[in-house]
């Protein structure tokens, strides 16, 4: 079969894995399909055997079912700069960019989700601009709900020389830790169970992949955490949702300089001025 027929299959089938919250099923995944494209089952079914055979997905089996989810054995090419990929997959890096180790685990924050992604651009975004050495008294980032430490491990990869990544989770915890040391970040990041409200000094980035409400909850902190000229990079909106974090933060002296969307997720960029 020519690759004209079935790569554009093939792009459509990882980006409704990547944007979808939920695990499908092959059949889910080919049903919706049917509903954009009138593409037959033969042809469907090769495209996806050809992106499990090159590694761009794999099948995990849970409560009795299979699901295709995007696979970490080959390397994710996720923003200009960097790359997600299995600690056994050998990468040598070229130029700017940065391979980063991810074990897949439990926790949120394989690499391919939308808001991962937007948050990440951010990051790519914000070091094209300045360079890590223009933030914060002593070049400190904080990473709020770290889950797999993804966030964290790119600051440091960025140049920021001292990183905090914060989760209650004990499961994010143990596998951000362990992403960490795949990493050879130990000296850079520190992963803590504690509490945002507990975390004392100046931070010139802090980055948080949250859900609105939480996002909003944070004001206090990011007040209290975050000097004048830092930055604040936050994910896990819905795109409708922004102008209502927007109206929480900019009467506190935040205003929003970048926001980014992708498959109706977006991401901001705020400055303490």
């Amino acid at each position: 079969m020519k690759d004209e027929f079935i790569q554009p299959i093939q792009a459509w089938v990882l980006e409704e894995i990547s944007a979808t919250e939920e695990y499908l099923t092959a059949e889910r995944l080919y049903k919706k399909l049917r509903l954009e494209h009138p593409v037959g089952r033969g042809l469907f079914k090769k495209a996806l055997a050809r992106l499990i055979e090159i590694g761009r997905l794999q099948y995990i089996y849970q409560h009795g079912c299979s699901f295709l989810v995007t696979s970490l054995n080959g390397p994710l090419h996720l923003t200009k700069r960097f790359i997600v990929k299995s600690p056994r997959t050998p990468f040598f890096e070229k130029g700017p960019i940065k391979a980063i180790n991810i074990e897949q685990g439990a926790s949120f924050g394989r690499g391919d989700h939308p808001s991962t992604i937007l948050a990440l651009t951010m990051i790519d975004m914000l070091f094209d601009t300045m360079g890590a050495e223009k933030y914060g008294p002593s070049n400190q980032a904080l990473d709020i709900g770290t889950g797999s430490g993804i966030l964290a491990i790119a600051l440091a990869l960025s140049g920021v020389e001292y990183v905090v990544g914060l989760d209650v989770d004990p499961c994010a915890i143990f596998e951000a830790k362990e992403n960490v040391r795949l990493n050879k970040l130990e000296n850079q990041v520190l992963v803590s169970s504690d509490q945002v409200e507990n975390v004392q000094g100046s931070f010139g980035i802090v980055v948080a992949n949250l859900r609105l409400p939480t996002l909003c909850l944070l004001i206090s902190q990011m007040r209290r955490l975050v000097p004048a000229g830092g930055k604040i990079i936050f994910s896990g909106l819905k795109t409708e949702e922004v102008s209502s974090l927007l109206a929480t933060y900019s009467p506190i002296s935040f205003i929003c300089e970048k926001t980014v969307n992708r498959q109706g997720w977006s991401a901001v960029q705020l400055t303490k001025v």
